[in-house]
């Protein structure tokens, strides 16, 4: 049903996910194949999964951009290194929440963010 429906309200994206079903398993993974059908629901998933992925992954970037932070001092310049273990967290949170469909949500409007619960992806809560 989520097939059909997506279909019909944003093609792009079907079509990528058919034609990388047909190449991964005609030409990479046959003796993977289970069927058509079987494959492309598998990565129909895998590639929601990644869009999601995407959309928080730009998300993050631009909520996080270094050319947002005032440099107001010394401070901000000796501080700079230290945001790049930040950042490789963040990208973890990120990837865990598109995994689990967990929305991201900045900790009172600052760089940090926390993952809440799981919420299942209701067809009129989404931006076709």
């Amino acid at each position: 049903m989520k097939l059909l429906r997506s279909s019909f309200c944003c093609p792009p994206q079907q079509y990528v996910t058919l034609g990388f079903t047909v190449l991964f398993f005609q030409f990479d993974y046959k003796q993977y194949s289970e069927g058509f059908l079987t494959d492309y629901f598998i990565m129909s998933i895998f590639f929601s999964k990644l869009w999601d992925l995407l959309y928080k992954l730009r998300f993050v970037l631009t909520y996080i951009a270094p050319w947002q932070i005032t440099w107001g001092s010394a401070f901000h310049a000796f501080a700079q290194p230290f945001a790049v273990p930040h950042s490789a967290m963040l990208f973890l949170q990120a990837v865990l929440s598109a995994l689990f469909s967990t929305p991201l949500n900045p900790l009172l409007g600052s760089a940090v963010f926390i993952m809440s619960y799981a919420r299942p992806v209701k067809f009129w809560e989404r931006d076709y």
